[in-house]
């Protein structure tokens, strides 16, 4: 069978990735995809703290993020990541996953322009693999499968290069990406769904919120394909705040 049955316990996004088949057709695997995050809902991820101070900004993501290398989810968004861009394995799965979540995965998710999170200076747009992602979010609309919802591809951008993440422990972060993002501000008065591959300590989408929030939008909803899970014993675990998981945040 192209789509085979799992544990309802696991994240929406985890329980997708392994039991929808790389090989299977598209319409039925949209209305799999559909039908599972309507009714299961994307997991709430916050409140992460923000890079800028002591205000959190709340949002979503489908499954959860693992180095394990046999978690389907986390394969499948590593082997996206590191594709050839415009060929990248597993980008009409995670497109419809976030289609699905931007449709039916939570009422504060239904309306919104959609943002990602950028490249650093000096990646090409073009090869950046979030635009790409976005891209096949657009080409999915040719088979009828999502909304079309605004995307601004280019709204947002770093000042100023930093070293990958990855290799910043979680209480470094927010100091390393603070006051690095800008906004154009062509969403200004608009509410924006900040859409990132997997969300850690949340810095870097927390500054992208503060970013785009200066420049005028109304509000900021974050949505993950993926959030990943400290180490239980990790030093460097940022801390969560107090505010309602998933709550948006809110300009003023």
């Amino acid at each position: 069978s192209l789509i085979t049955r799992t544990p309802d316990r696991q994240p929406v996004g985890d329980r997708l990735a392994a039991s929808v088949a790389e090989t299977a057709a598209p319409s039925r695997a949209w209305d799999h995809i559909r039908t599972a995050v309507a009714t299961a809902g994307v997991t709430p991820i916050g409140p992460l703290h923000r890079a800028s101070g002591a205000d959190e900004v709340g949002g979503f993501a489908l499954g959860s993020f693992s180095h394990d290398p046999h978690h389907a989810l986390s394969r499948r968004i590593r082997a996206f990541k590191a594709g050839t861009p415009g060929l990248r394995p597993h980008a009409d799965f995670l497109a419809m996953c976030l289609a699905a979540a931007l449709d039916h995965g939570h009422a504060a998710l239904a309306t919104g322009v959609v943002v990602p999170v950028p490249p650093q200076p000096g990646e090409p747009a073009d090869t950046y693999h979030l635009v790409d992602l976005l891209r096949h979010l657009r080409l999915l609309r040719l088979r009828h499968i999502g909304s079309r919802r605004s995307i601004i591809e280019d709204e947002l951008r770093f000042s100023r290069t930093r070293p990958p993440m990855k290799s910043i422990s979680d209480a470094d972060r927010p100091a390393v990406v603070r006051a690095t993002a800008l906004a154009a501000g062509r969403t200004r008065g608009a509410a924006v769904i900040l859409v990132d591959d997997v969300v850690a300590t949340g810095a870097t989408v927390g500054e992208c919120a503060r970013a785009l929030l200066a420049a005028g939008t109304r509000e900021v909803t974050i949505l993950a394909l993926a959030r990943r899970d400290a180490p239980q014993s990790s030093p460097h675990r940022s801390p969560i705040g107090s505010a309602a998981p998933g709550e948006r945040m809110v300009a003023g």
